[in-house]
């Protein structure tokens, strides 16, 4: 907040306390609201390669690959 005051001057109670709420609040449920719904839509590595290899898919690429993706993605 002090750099916003030395950047603008004194900010009136309702946008302080409009940035406060988003920096507290806002910001960190639509970060979490992301990653959740990055977790959901994920599939495995294998399923795009099912079409091609078929079972063997699951030997290519096992399980633990695709948890492996999604840390490195995030």
């Amino acid at each position: 907040m002090n750099d916003i005051k030395e950047m603008i001057g004194e900010l009136n109670v309702v946008a302080k306390y409009y940035l406060m709420s988003m920096w507290y609040v806002g910001t960190p449920v639509m970060l979490l609201y992301i990653i959740v719904n990055a977790f959901i839509g994920m599939s495995s590595m294998a399923d795009g390669y099912r079409s091609s290899y078929g079972s063997d898919a699951d030997k290519i690429y096992p399980p633990w690959t695709t948890a492996i993706g999604m840390f490195y993605k995030l």
